[in-house]
């Protein structure tokens, strides 16, 4: 089968889908409403853009549950993890109860996970889950082109999402054709390092770091994949050219990293308050000279570990914390997020979960499969930002929250099918 052949199949695959188009339009419309709520917070559109975001994901449910009921397919995943993330889920209910905050946020854990793990069901869902994130990533440039500067962290982090998104069409191009597309490959990169600069000059430090980290996993994880590949007789990609691959990334990223910190260059020193539009050099400059790396991320965690209790401090935890100023009101960490607000037990059942998730996505990506390296890439990214900022979003989430669920519901799934679990069979 030549490669034309091939990429029209999967093509012709996705749409065959029961009312794709439908679907992938309302899906894509709440992911791009959902983006833009992170990048505008403070406008006064954000409430629309919360109204548009519930609207298109009302109607995707809708068409979701239409197609699902049509189709009626077998439900199998692996039931264990589930039930300690089921369980993690309720302790954070519990949580929301104990102490008195808004009740309800914890819903999101509770349903979206075991919803995805109902919908990938369907063959196909999950390479149309990740492209209904392409309009995205022209909404994002957009916004950093006509609307910067932006809210930093917010946008950066939202870039750090999409990034895994084009390195995963990247891989399984590279790995699943047996042509090199550099066409295709030269778009991905140039979309790629835009992003990189985009997050640098907007300051964001965890979504600019994380995106370098994730870069470098995913070429790791790639030469893996490419020795592995290279051993078929219909793998065609030579040794030079990966290597020129892999060369052409890694230089791209250091350009654009070395762009950025040109352009920080000649500036006048700026007092601490004003590091919030200051570009990602200038504010690891202007941290160091403070004193204060990590922007005071040190306080909130002694904070966090000094008043834990069984089930945690609430949604309101940190809001209301009198140690901590204003500005402290969250977490900055996602695994100490889920401490301070649910509990040491749910910490544990939170971090337990995860682990498991990427010693899964390690040996799925290891094996000859069709997706390669889409949970590792996803999983990677979403713990290198959950260090130093909260990205899981216990109370609302955001674009790398609902990729970390959709990674974990397909490795889930995975698991369920390879040692034949079926909870409930199809008619």
């Amino acid at each position: 089968m030549s490669d034309e052949t091939r990429l029209t199949g999967e093509w012709n695959k996705l749409i065959a889908m029961p009312l794709f188009w439908p679907r992938f339009l309302f899906l894509s419309l709440a992911h791009i409403a959902n983006h833009l709520t992170r990048i505008f917070a403070v406008n006064p559109a954000y409430w629309w853009l919360i109204a548009v975001c519930f609207a298109a994901e009302g109607v995707f449910v809708i068409l979701e549950g239409i197609v699902l009921f049509r189709l009626r397919p077998s439900l199998s995943f692996r039931r264990a993890p589930v039930i300690v993330w089921i369980v993690f889920s309720l302790l954070a209910l519990t949580s929301e109860i104990v102490n008195g905050g808004p009740v309800g946020f914890s819903l999101f854990p509770l349903f979206l996970l075991p919803a995805l793990l109902w919908m990938g069901q369907e063959e196909n869902f999950f390479p149309f889950y990740l492209a209904s994130f392409a309009p995205v990533i022209p909404v994002s440039l957009f916004c950093g082109v006509f609307f910067f500067p932006l809210e930093s962290n917010g946008f950066s982090l939202e870039i750090a999402a999409l990034v895994p998104v084009l390195l995963c069409a990247m891989a399984w191009l590279l790995l699943n054709t047996e042509r090199f597309y550099s066409v295709v490959f030269v778009l991905t990169t140039f979309l790629i390092m835009l992003l990189l600069y985009f997050s640098g000059v907007s300051g964001g430090r965890t979504g600019f770091v994380s995106i370098l980290g994730t870069l470098l996993f995913f070429l790791i994880a790639l030469t893996i994949k490419f020795r592995a590949a290279s051993r078929h007789k219909h793998f065609r990609t030579s040794r030079l050219t990966f290597l020129i691959i892999v060369a052409v990334i890694l230089l791209t990223a250091l350009t654009v990293s070395g762009a950025v910190l040109l352009d920080s260059l000649g500036k006048a020193p700026q007092t601490p308050e004003s590091i919030e539009h200051m570009n990602i050099w200038e504010k690891f400059a202007a941290s160091l000279r403070n004193g204060n790396l990590l922007s005071n991320r040190g306080m909130i965690w002694k904070y966090t570990f000094k008043h834990i209790r069984l089930f945690g401090g609430g949604p309101l935890f940190y809001v209301y914390a009198s140690e901590l100023d204003a500005m402290q009101h969250l977490a900055h960490n996602s695994f100490l997020a889920v401490l301070g607000h649910c509990g040491p037990i749910a910490f544990v059942l939170f971090t337990a979960f995860c682990v498991y998730m990427l010693i899964l996505s390690v040996r799925y990506g290891l094996a000859e499969r069709r997706l390669y390296l889409f949970p590792f890439v996803m999983l990677v990214s979403f713990y290198l930002c959950s260090i130093t900022e909260d990205v899981f979003y216990l109370y609302g989430p955001r674009s790398g929250t609902l990729l970390f669920y959709a990674a974990c519901a397909f490795l889930l799934i995975h698991e369920g099918k390879r040692e034949g679990r079926v909870l409930f069979a199809s008619r």
